[in-house]
């Protein structure tokens, strides 16, 4: 084979490599997706399905209680001397034993309430965790998307300076300005070069987190959403109230002070009788064991009712009763100031996104009066009425003005989310 069919068919498999590469690359991913990437893939909600799992399996086992039981035991024995005078030296027992709790003070009925309020305050956790990961997920959503943005817009700065910077070395190499004008948009220059290779820098570093939080194993990939027109309705809030009831965060604190009371209830139990039957079926095999008529082996039963009958213990019973009441009191009243700071909260919500609107529509109107006066400046510049000078101050005052509209954009689409999960619309 000859060293140009060896490059021939090396150039064929570096293009067909590319190609593959170019296809695997880039993943397109709007906000949904990423919202359903995180909600499969976040190791919390993992966790918090588990612990919702682990409180079904409690309720199964708390309902299981109030139910007969049934148990069997076998046991060999071996007796040494003198107890071979009395009986067998060898022998095998067996029993069955049925027993139920009849009585327990309301123990029983409590636990099964205390287990099904378990696995609501699991459920609003699992809620909730939901939600927190959502308006993560968005919110590093926009910020990336407002990242690509401004190092759009630091290319387009680059650019900009580029061009100016041009115009005037061929101004100072025919002689019609000074080399300082030039030196200063050189170090503009400069300094655009730097802050391109930061925001670069950011927007890898970012990916890198919006990935590991979505459960992406590669950093090809784009974002569809952009900061296009934002249609968003002004939001009022007159009475939060109405929402707050609607956060997980209220069911949970609900379900535990339903807990702490349920708790006050099952030490109260322990303080009233209990009533418990069993029946013992028995069978023992052993040389002459039984002893009624001297037989190998024998059956029999025992029946035994027990009363329990708690009396004095110096009042420890009483204290942690109390103990436990206080406990519910302190729950009850975290529950009612909790509802007061998300009614602020929510409000805050509201203020913070009809701030935002306005901060978008007042950042449009300046980027648009920095273009303009831009367009302007270079006319002018062009016709040799001003200086290279105050065409470079027009480009900051631009970029400046378009990377506030990126922010205040990115804003918006963030206090939007945490918004929604204010008033529990996710």
């Amino acid at each position: 084979m000859t060293i140009y069919k060896i490059i021939i068919r090396l150039f064929c498999v570096s293009v067909f490599l590319l190609s593959l590469n170019s296809t695997a690359q880039h993943i397109k991913i709007e906000l949904d997706d990423a919202k359903q990437m995180a909600l499969s893939n976040n190791r919390e909600i993992k966790q918090a399905n588990e612990e919702l799992k682990a409180a079904f399996e409690a309720l199964s086992s708390a309902q299981a209680k109030n139910k007969p039981s049934l148990e069997a035991s076998v046991v060999g024995l071996y007796l040494g001397e003198p107890m071979q005078t009395m009986l067998p030296e060898t022998s095998f027992n067996g029993s069955l034993a049925l027993s139920e709790v009849l009585y327990a003070g309301g123990k029983i009925r409590n636990g099964k309430k205390l287990a099904e309020s378990s696995v609501q305050l699991q459920t609003s956790q699992q809620e909730l965790t939901e939600q927190e990961i959502l308006l993560e997920t968005e919110t590093q959503y926009w910020n990336l998307v407002s990242i690509y943005e401004k190092v759009n817009l630091a290319k387009k700065s680059l650019q900009l300076l580029d061009t100016l910077h041009t115009d005037l070395t061929n101004k100072y190499n025919a002689g019609f300005i000074n080399k300082n004008d030039v030196l200063r948009v050189k170090v503009r220059l400069n300094d655009a070069e730097i802050q391109l290779q930061k925001a670069k820098d950011g927007l890898i570093v970012s990916k890198y987190s919006f990935a590991q939080l979505i459960g992406l194993n590669t950093m090809d990939f784009v974002l569809e959403d952009e900061f296009n027109e934002l249609e968003i309705i002004p939001k009022n809030i007159e009475d939060p109230s109405v929402f707050v009831n609607q956060r997980p965060e209220i069911n949970m604190l609900e379900e535990a002070v339903e807990i702490q009371n349920l708790q006050t209830d099952l030490l109260k139990a322990d303080r009233k009788p209990s009533l418990s039957v069993a029946i013992n079926g028995i069978y023992s095999a052993g040389k002459q064991i039984d002893f009624s008529d001297g037989s190998d082996s024998f059956t029999s039963a025992i029946g035994l009712v027990n009363l329990s009958i708690p009396i004095f213990d110096w009042g420890g019973r009483k204290h942690k009763v109390t103990e436990q009441q206080a406990h519910a009191k302190a729950q009850k009243l975290k529950l009612e100031n909790t509802k007061e700071e998300l009614g602020i909260e929510i409000k805050n919500a509201s203020l913070r996104l009809n701030r935002s609107m306005r901060e978008v529509k007042l950042s449009e109107e300046s980027l648009e009066q920095a273009q303009e006066n831009l367009r302007l400046l270079k006319n002018q510049f062009d016709s040799g009425i001003i200086t290279g000078k105050d065409v470079l101050e027009g480009q900051v005052l631009w970029q400046e003005a378009y990377t506030q509209m990126i922010q205040t954009k990115a804003a918006l689409k963030i206090n939007e989310a945490k918004y929604k999960k204010a008033i529990a619309a996710y």
